[in-house]
């Protein structure tokens, strides 16, 4: 190694003075090599760092996405979770619907009793529906194959009850915005 005055004789500055031999060839290296590959290892290293950077980052997404995943998932499993039992009980409010259907026993039968099964009934209801259930009444309305299942079809002449549910024989349901049970109805098919 040398050592090389500058202007001013107190301070010296290093200088590395390298010999390679290569069998026949002798190069030197000094400041500008040394510096020539300290920036080729600088950019290696930016190159390396952006890698890593980019590869974090896409973890990042990847472990926010699962996490927005599993939590819709939890929200179905509990908003759906009671799907079975709520199966179970559309059938009572069938029933409950079926006692009053004939209006002429229904008008005999007891005004205490008929009230306490009114008001039982729409204590079901009430319940059903803060566990997400919502009625498909469809009368007038027209058919829908998602919603409604055709039972019967019956003749009409007026163009404007065509396709159109004339009856509800079963009210359909919808659990938070999904059918569980279509209504079944009678729709208007026109003669031609």
């Amino acid at each position: 190694m040398t050592k090389k005055k500058s202007n001013d004789e107190d301070n010296f500055i290093d200088e590395e003075i390298v010999a390679e031999s290569d069998s026949d060839h002798v190069s030197f290296r000094g400041p500008e090599s040394k510096m020539k590959k300290l920036k080729e290892e600088l950019i290696e290293a930016k190159k390396e760092k952006g890698e890593y950077l980019d590869g974090w980052q896409r973890a990042q997404a990847d472990y926010h996405n699962l996490k927005a995943q599993v939590s819709r998932e939890k929200t179905d499993t509990i908003k759906y979770a009671k799907q079975d039992l709520i199966e179970q009980l559309i059938p009572l409010a069938d029933s409950f619907e079926m006692a009053w259907s004939n209006e002429e026993i229904w008008a005999k039968t007891p005004a205490n009793w008929r009230q306490g099964m009114e008001y039982i009934y729409k204590e079901l209801i009430n319940i059903l529906e803060a566990n997400g259930l919502e009625a498909i009444d469809p009368k007038s309305q027209p058919f829908n194959p998602k919603e409604h299942e055709a039972v019967e079809s019956v003749p009409v002449e007026d163009k404007k009850e065509d396709d159109i549910v004339l009856s509800v024989i079963k009210k359909g349901y919808n659990l938070n915005g999904k059918v569980i049970r279509p209504a079944q109805v009678k729709i208007g098919n026109l003669e031609k």
